[in-house]
C-alpha cells in the first residue's frame, strides 16, 4: 500500500504510541446505548458532535487535550474520558486524525 502522506518512520512510530498509550479501550460493544443517541450536528451535555459517532473509546485527559484541539468529539465525566470516533473502517494507526497529532509532535520536537 502507498503512503500517500508521505510520513517519515518517526511519525508513523509517534502514531503508533499514542495509541499504544494513550487510548484505553474500544468501548463500542458495550456502548451501543449511549453511541445511538449521538447524531451529526446534535449536543451531548453542550457537546457540539461533528458527525454520527461510530466508536467509542476510553481516553487518557492527554489524548482527549490534543482531540479537542483538532474538531474531534470528546466526553468527559464521572466515568471516564471518551472520544466519539466519527469515522469508521481503518486500524486507528491510519485514522488521519492520528497522524495529524503525530506530524504537530513530530514538528514541535524538531
Amino acid at each position: 500500500m502507498e503512503n500517500f502522506f508521505n510520513d517519515t518512520e518517526e511519525v508513523l512510530n509517534i502514531t503508533k504510541r499514542l495509541i499504544d498509550k494513550e487510548v484505553l479501550m474500544n468501548c463500542t460493544g458495550s456502548s451501543r446505548f449511549l453511541i445511538k443517541g449521538f447524531k451529526d450536528g446534535s449536543h451531548w451535555q453542550g457537546i457540539p458532535i461533528p458527525g454520527k459517532v461510530h466508536d467509542l473509546f476510553a481516553v487518557t485527559p492527554a489524548l482527549a487535550d490534543l482531540l479537542e484541539e483538532h474538531g474531534q468529539c470528546v466526553l468527559r465525566n464521572d466515568h471516564g474520558t471518551w472520544w466519539g470516533r466519527c469515522t469508521s473502517g481503518q486500524p486507528l494507526v491510519q485514522d488521519g486524525i492520528f497522524q495529524e497529532i503525530a506530524r504537530k509532535i513530530h514538528a514541535e520536537k524538531e
